[in-house]
């Protein structure tokens, strides 16, 4: 036996289908023309074999609302995987978990990083980056006995609140089960209302309804576990009032990608908390105030290091701006060493500002502190090409493209 097979103890089934939110992408006289379905109120089958498909219309009918089935693994992220995706037309640029990138494509083979090892994920879910959006992507793996053909079937969606509500139910479902190896479930379609801007009515917001995924313990699992045991229970009928979506949140057709195809193996154990960074000079610790920033988002960052040189937000914005940094950048590092700079800034402007007791400030230099620095402190580096045949270049470019400032 080759000696990988004989360490590799992970069982898998193969997958037989995969089970979609939305309507068939339409198809535009180019890949770039292409759009995602609409929004259904059931589920359609997809990427399945003859057999599969003529199983599926017999036992769940043309439109099915719900779907029953058993969850095939114990461990939650194998049974439900999550990951931020970048999709060009069929092939996969890069998968990441939020953080850092998890594969990666470079030349015409995909390059796979241990847990919290991999390069900072040069954007986050909703952004553009070129003509592709990267997209939250939800897999949730089942078994469907009734169908009577052993395989794993997927649901995916690419909806953040759907990832976000599966994975709080999964959450519930390994609180109340022994091992969420063969619990049964049902996912379900249930509509939603949200708030969202009207763009052809500035300042007002409309309303729109949208069938979103939700889990649950099987009815009759559930009789057990109550006192007056019922008939089963159903999905809500009385849909929950509209809900105003909060900052970074989208509702929009269903964009997970039909065409592409990237097989992974099993997602890796939760990589372990992360270790407080290092001074990159090998003196130590980093200081309290660069931890913070460096520990800061690419959201939090303008705000952070007001904090931490005693100004205000509009004061680092344009001192950033007299530096010529227009973007945040996305890599921690990067953000530490403009923080760097602009501290050496704020410092002399309070030894300019200081009082000698007689109400005189040296402040009178009568330029810019800025331009006090040497020339290669601020003036920012020419950015690199976002499309270029350096691979490298191009993943510098993407991750400092990421982060706009207000």
């Amino acid at each position: 036996m080759i000696k990988a097979h004989g360490e590799q103890l992970d069982l898998r089934l193969p997958r037989i289908g995969v089970i979609r939110k939305g309507g068939e992408m339409t198809r535009g006289a180019t890949p770039d023309q292409n759009r995602p379905g609409k929004d259904l109120e059931y589920f359609r089958l997809d990427r399945a074999a003859p057999a599969v498909v003529t199983a599926w219309a017999e036992v769940m009918g043309k439109e099915p609302k719900s779907i029953s089935g058993i969850l095939p693994y114990s461990d939650p992220a194998e049974c439900l995987s999550i990951w931020d995706e970048l999709w060009q037309g069929k092939r996969l640029l890069w998968r990441g978990d939020g953080d850092r990138l998890h594969v990666q494509l470079q030349g015409d083979s995909y390059v796979r990083y241990a847990p919290g090892n991999g390069p900072a994920q040069p954007a986050s879910a909703g952004e553009k980056v070129g003509k592709g959006k990267v997209t939250r992507l939800s897999r949730l793996r089942l078994l469907l006995p009734q169908m009577r053909i052993a395989g794993i079937f997927e649901v995916t969606s690419g909806s953040e609140i759907d990832a976000d509500e599966l994975w709080a139910n999964l959450m519930w479902i390994r609180s109340t089960v022994a091992t969420l190896q063969g619990a049964p479930v049902t996912v379900f379609r249930a509509p939603r209302q949200f708030n969202i801007p009207d763009n052809k009515k500035p300042g007002e917001t409309m309303q729109v309804t949208k069938h979103m995924l939700h889990m649950m313990l099987d009815g009759r699992y559930l009789d057990a576990l109550l006192p007056s045991p019922a008939d089963g229970l159903l999905a809500p009928v009385q849909p929950p009032p509209a809900l105003a979506l909060t900052d970074g949140q989208a509702v929009e057709d269903d964009d997970a990608p039909e065409d592409g195809e990237y097989e992974d193996t099993p997602p890796a154990p939760a990589k372990p908390a992360a270790q407080p960074a290092t001074a990159t000079n090998g003196d130590g610790p980093l200081p309290d105030d660069e931890q913070a920033v460096f520990d800061a988002s690419a959201s939090e960052f303008v705000g952070m290091v007001a904090e931490c040189l005693n100004t205000d937000g509009d004061n680092v914005k344009a001192w950033m701006k007299k530096m010529g940094h227009n973007k945040i950048p996305g890599i921690p590092e990067d953000r530490l060493a403009i923080y760097r700079k602009l501290r050496r800034i704020a410092e002399r402007d309070a030894i300019d500002n200081i009082d000698d007791g007689n109400g005189n400030t040296g402040g009178g230099s009568g330029y810019p502190l800025y331009l006090e620095l040497p020339a290669a402190e601020w003036q920012p580096a020419t950015p690199a090409p976002l499309f270029t045949d350096d691979p490298d270049a191009a993943q510098a470019a993407l991750a400092t493209a990421q982060g706009q400032m207000d």
